[in-house]
């Protein structure tokens, strides 16, 4: 009955131990090393010619295509006979 005991407990601390180790580890958590855990996991489905879409491209976001401020398309001259 003691060895149960003190196996009970043995198994208590472990467990506990456990629990704080992963506790702290979730603290220390910042959203770059999330970031990179979601690419690894990514990687690991991932194998030769697989294609994985992320977002929705449905909205792209505007700061992706800047609009060309200044620039004009210029029309070709065709009187002139300039391009």
């Amino acid at each position: 009955m003691i060895n149960a005991k003190a196996e009970a407990e043995v198994s208590r601390l472990v467990s506990r131990a456990k629990a704080e180790q992963a506790k702290a580890e979730n603290q220390a958590l910042t959203p770059l090393a999330v970031m990179m855990r979601g690419y690894q996991a990514l990687e690991a489905l991932g194998g030769t010619d697989t294609h994985i879409m992320l977002g929705d491209w449905s909205h792209v976001p505007s700061f992706l295509f800047p609009a060309l401020t200044g620039t004009k398309i210029a029309a070709p001259d065709i009187k002139g006979g300039k391009l």
